[in-house]
């Protein structure tokens, strides 16, 4: 493996001025953007021109890049739901042709995520590590650590990634998946639903945004006909698993069963309660005509996030929130003993992933404490900033480690759930009080706010409770895989 020289760092790094101190390399990259005129990024919508783009990696040249003046300027914007808000922002990047970056499959579009949330900042990159090294999840992205200069200006640490979309190649790469050119797809399902074309499902009222086909014409125009056999695909899937018939009523010949079980697993893993809504969850049609979900994505919201703040790693024991078709698959036999068989399959390498967290740990930290002088601002959301990033890494491994154990315990019991037993849950406020009724004795009991934080969690002792709500809202009540939304007004 090729090293750049202590001298070129020297040069690179006293040619670069900085708001606050420049950070120690420690095997992090180097990524440098110029914009023509130092022209910043604004919005998500404005693509700005980039000067020049440089890449140097302290630990093999090769991958080292520059591209300056090119005949078309490169481009870059902003990109993200509510990280786009954030003070620390995320971008997309766009290449006027494909470049491969750090030796990956060659593409146009890659993503700087910002990880501003993120105390350890390892939460996507461990997620992925999973997927990728332990399940072998299809399509799964990869993530490098980054040193990100803009104009000059030292913006902290980064995590660099490929943008989700088919592969326009047609071969398939981590973060595109390969999909037939005439039948595939490739959508997003997200609860913000902000992006045309889009539709919901008949039943279970999934918001799916379509990213691929475009069409050629009225390309954003919901009710394009071109996009018809995306909602009979959907809508196909949705009406079996909500039938009575269901689960041998051919549903499975629909979808790819282990997409769908290890997709499910990762996500319960690192108690992702974004799938509730769902938020940034993917699927895709492959060649062989089934549905399978992924690539994986965002999990800010994940690994016991108490909503506020940089606040994670609580609640390691109790099962995280999902969406009534997610929680569908678990009334079929079949899949629950798949989902069983896949785990005590992966069990071991799933343990170790807290190794990996502690090297990472380890290797951050330096450059951690570079972006947190960068972004320690007195502005009231950071009054919580971590002051001690191994104190977090600690606490991620902590709650991994009582994680995994938990659920080694907790998914051998996992029972079938016949939709016919389903319990009637009978949920009413008055006051700010909720009153709950039907309930079991001796079973988890959940109350989720609308950002998906849990703001009251208990054994029930009784077939009642009674709870004082904080604030004024929605809520969703989760007991035996049963949900119930309800409002405080």
């Amino acid at each position: 493996m090729k090293k750049i020289s202590t001298l070129c760092f020297c040069m690179l790094l006293c040619s670069i001025s900085v708001q606050s101190q420049t950070p120690e390399i420690n095997g992090i990259p180097i990524i440098k953007i110029n914009t023509r005129n130092n022209e910043e990024v604004l919005d998500k919508d404005t693509w700005v021109n980039i000067q020049s783009f440089v890449l140097i990696d302290p630990d093999d040249s090769e991958n080292n890049i520059t591209r300056v003046d090119l005949p078309q300027d490169d481009r870059i914007r902003g990109r993200g739901n509510s990280t786009w808000s954030y003070p620390k922002k995320p971008y997309r990047l766009r290449f006027r042709e494909n470049v491969s970056i750090f030796g990956l499959p060659a593409a146009e579009n890659w993503v700087l995520l910002a990880e501003y949330q993120d105390p350890t900042f390892l939460l996507n990159a461990t997620t992925f590590y999973l997927g990728r090294n332990v399940f072998e999840l299809p399509f799964t992205c990869s993530y490098q650590h980054v040193h990100l200069y803009f104009n000059e200006r030292y913006e902290g640490i980064y995590g660099f990634t490929e943008h989700r979309q088919a592969d326009p190649l047609g071969v398939g790469a981590p973060g595109r998946p390969k999909i037939d050119a005439e039948n595939g797809w490739f959508v997003e399902l997200d609860s913000y639903w902000d992006e045309s074309p889009k539709f919901k499902t008949t039943n279970y009222d999934l918001p799916i945004m379509i990213k691929s086909p475009e069409a050629e014409n009225d390309a954003e125009n919901d009710d394009n006909p071109f996009y018809d056999f995306v909602k009979n695909d959907w809508n196909e899937l949705c009406n079996l698993m909500a039938a009575p018939s269901f689960p041998e009523n051919g549903y499975r010949d629909l979808i790819d069963m282990n997409t769908f079980v290890d997709f499910l697993m990762i996500n319960e893993i690192v108690k992702n309660n974004e799938l509730w809504w769902p938020k940034s969850t993917f699927a895709y049609k492959n060649t062989e005509g089934k549905i399978c979900m992924g690539p994986l994505w965002d999990f800010d919201w994940a690994f016991g996030y108490t909503g506020e703040g940089h606040n994670y790693f609580t609640n390691p024991t109790i099962w995280s929130g999902k969406h009534p078709f997610f929680h569908r698959f678990f009334e079929d036999p079949v899949f629950v003993a798949m989902y069983k068989e896949r785990w005590q399959e992966k069990y071991p390498e799933i343990a170790n992933v807290s190794n990996y967290i502690n090297e990472m740990g380890t290797k951050l930290e330096t450059s951690v404490n570079a972006d947190t002088e960068r972004w320690k601002i007195d502005n009231g959301y950071l009054s919580d900033y971590p002051e001690n990033y191994l104190d977090e890494i600690t606490r991620m491994k902590t709650w991994w480690n009582n994680r995994v154990a938990w659920l080694n315990s907790a998914i051998p019991d996992i029972t079938v759930n016949n939709a016919s037993t389903k319990k009637t849950l009978n949920v009413y406020v008055n006051n700010g009080q909720l009153y709950a009724v039907g309930l079991t004795e001796g079973k988890e009991c959940s109350i989720y706010n609308m950002m998906g934080a849990i703001v009251w969690h208990n054994v029930i002792s009784d077939s009642e409770i009674t709870v004082n709500l904080p604030t004024k809202g929605i809520y969703i009540l989760l007991h035996e895989n049963n949900a119930v939304k309800f409002i405080y007004y």
